[in-house]
């Protein structure tokens, strides 16, 4: 199974639930909605040592065009998620059927913080048009799991989803809802 991965802790918990199903686990970061190039490198930085720690093959995209991203973002703030799930799941659908895997996934499952159904929708409709398995339980009763997990092998562990919009959501007042 291909796993796009967003960050180390979040691959400790998804990574080896996939592999206790049966599954052999090969890592895929491809992130261009994190932000700035330093929050990318250490997110990278984090699942790597994650992946070598645990043994699971790691397979990082060249392809990081964050001003891309924010072009495309910032004209659809609301909808920058579905936006952002389709670029990445589209991506890692595309790479797991080059590399001949019948199926793929996300740790984006593990956060509470993350639109469930809408990845697995987004993920599903990517999953049939390359004939392809999308595998997506709701893996977020795990969530806490990857927290200590963070602790347990000093793993850097972000504060925000990624891109510099919800960063600034994450840290600004937004009483009306709006992104001034």
């Amino acid at each position: 199974m291909f796993l796009h991965a967003c960050c180390g802790p979040c691959a400790s918990e998804v990574a080896p639930y996939f592999a206790q199903q049966g599954h052999k686990i090969t890592l895929f970061y491809f992130n261009p909605n994190i932000q700035p190039l330093a929050e990318f490198e250490k997110r990278r930085q984090g699942l790597m040592f994650f992946a070598q720690e645990k043994n699971f093959p790691l397979l990082i995209s060249k392809d990081y065009k964050p001003l891309d991203f924010l072009e495309k973002t910032l004209p659809i703030k609301e909808n920058r998620c579905s936006y952002c799930y389709a670029l990445r799941l589209e991506k890692t659908g595309r790479k797991a059927k080059e590399l001949g895997f019948q199926s793929f996934s996300t740790t984006l499952l593990v956060s509470p913080y993350q639109e469930y159904e809408k990845i697995r929708e987004i993920g599903s409709q990517i999953a049939q048009k390359l004939d392809l398995e999308f595998l997506a339980p709701d893996l977020s009763h795990l969530y806490r799991q990857t927290i200590e997990n963070a602790q347990k092998l000093n793993l850097y562990r972000q504060n925000y989803c990624g891109c510099l919009i919800s960063e600034f959501a994450r840290f600004r007042d937004l009483e009306r809802g709006e992104l001034e």
